[in-house]
């Protein structure tokens, strides 16, 4: 685990992952971000087309995640803050440029930072991924059922909305265990913010290469949302995921690692 110091001087843990080897230069630099609830952990399926096309992946821990640092309550969340945190790591590792990656929240992440940073940004893949927290369903029901019933209940809850009763259980109980463990006023703070962010306006103006990968049975993202965020980019792809829910950061790893790698080497 390697940790970057963020410019209010939280700890941002993140994992690297490399097979080129030493004194050889890999052929660029892939950046993960989880969304709520979840950590760098959720990526490691998508490593091997990955590395074995040479690239180093940056798996972060979203801040309140994982081993990154966790806020006190009433911490002022913000996507400028959380765009903060990607730029620490990128600087601890001295990489210009990257291909980012972002599930769920952490592609509305990839979004932000994209529109913030055209130079730096090779490609953008998102999955699962809004770009208007007012418009997910339910999100208004995360706060004060975590606050009122406890964090097991939140992810009880996330559990079928992320995945296929038939999906594989022993992922579902690692992350029926992440969910939980995270700290309750962390996730309830971070839906608050999460519900009055929208990038809307700023999407035309995103320049780079995007892939969008679009689990058609999420109940958070719907499919028409994947459809209106791919209109209003002016140069994205659009591939569907029929069979999948909110989770398929983990339910279409293999299939999906294929599709962001191959768009990485067609486009990046």
């Amino acid at each position: 685990m390697h940790f970057a110091t963020a410019c209010d001087g939280a700890r941002i843990a993140y994992h690297l992952d490399s097979s080129v080897p030493p004194g050889q230069s890999p052929k660029g630099t892939v950046l993960m971000h989880h969304g709520l609830g979840l950590n760098g952990h959720a990526w490691r399926q998508w490593l091997p087309p990955l590395l074995d096309a040479g690239f180093q992946v940056i798996r972060l821990d979203m801040r309140g995640h994982g081993q990154s640092d966790k806020p006190d309550p009433g911490f002022p969340w913000s996507t400028a803050r959380l765009c903060g945190d990607v730029d620490a790591v990128l600087e601890q590792e001295d990489v210009r440029q990257c291909h980012f990656v972002g599930e769920s929240w952490g592609g509305t992440i990839g979004l932000a930072w994209a529109i913030r940073n055209p130079d730096r940004t090779r490609t953008l893949t998102v999955m699962s991924t809004t770009y208007d927290g007012g418009l997910v369903p339910k999100l208004d029901r995360f706060a004060p059922m975590i606050r009122e019933e406890g964090i097991g209940a939140w992810s009880a809850m996330m559990l079928p909305a992320r995945f296929m009763p038939e999906f594989d259980k022993g992922i579902q109980r690692w992350v029926d265990r992440t969910q939980s463990d995270c700290v309750p006023h962390v996730i309830a703070d971070m839906s608050d913010y999460i519900i009055g962010e929208s990038l809307e306006e700023a999407l035309p103006s995103l320049g780079a290469p995007v892939l969008i990968l679009a689990a058609q049975g999420s109940p958070f993202v719907k499919p028409e949302m994947a459809v209106t965020l791919f209109q209003r980019l002016p140069d994205a792809e659009l591939h569907r995921f029929p069979g999948h829910r909110h989770g398929l950061v983990l339910s279409g790893a293999e299939i999906g690692a294929r599709e962001l790698t191959s768009f990485i080497l067609r486009r990046g």
